[in-house]
């Protein structure tokens, strides 16, 4: 799943896909105002996570280019494993299945809260081409986890839980 940037700068280099995501956005009620919606927390580890006595390891996406690909063209997950991407303040999260190869399910956090789970995200494939859905954490956040699908629901993983995080060695 790839992360949509929401920043003015692209949506004037002909950003169209952006431009209708910021349009559907502010009809729903949601809204983001920054000059520069999203910066990546730089990270030198991978993640570890655990709630509810379950231990999740994640690939951060540690730079713009991590964060855009992010889980595509992937054919599998193993169990309880993922990619997390990191934001330097809290702010609005908007992604998309392009390209992803497997469901997923989709954990938006703040202050290790879980604040809003997506499951059974499905797959956008090629074919769609720049039409695929979005998803965006409706409030600001600072992670977004994604698992594989059925993960939350075999974990019991709930909005509002506590999560612990630690950086693998």
């Amino acid at each position: 799943m790839g992360l949509i940037r929401l920043s003015p700068e692209r949506s004037m280099r002909g950003g169209v896909l952006v431009g209708f995501a910021v349009f559907g956005l502010l009809l729903f009620g949601f809204y983001a105002i920054a000059e520069e919606m999203t910066v990546i927390k730089p990270l030198e580890t991978d993640l570890i996570v655990q709630a509810k006595r379950k231990t999740y390891r994640f690939e951060v996406a540690q730079n713009e280019a991590q964060a855009q690909q992010g889980l595509m063209y992937r054919r599998s997950l193993p169990v309880r494993t993922g990619m997390a991407f990191p934001f330097e303040k809290p702010q609005l999260a908007v992604f998309w299945m392009k390209n992803t190869f497997v469901p997923l399910d989709m954990l938006f956090v703040r202050n290790r809260q879980i604040v809003r789970i997506l499951q059974d995200v499905p797959p956008c494939p090629a074919a769609k081409g720049d039409n695929c859905p979005l998803y965006s954490s409706i409030v600001p956040v600072d992670w977004v986890l994604e698992l594989p699908a059925g993960t939350a629901r075999m974990d019991h993983l709930e909005k509002d839980q506590r999560l612990k995080f630690k950086h693998s060695l």
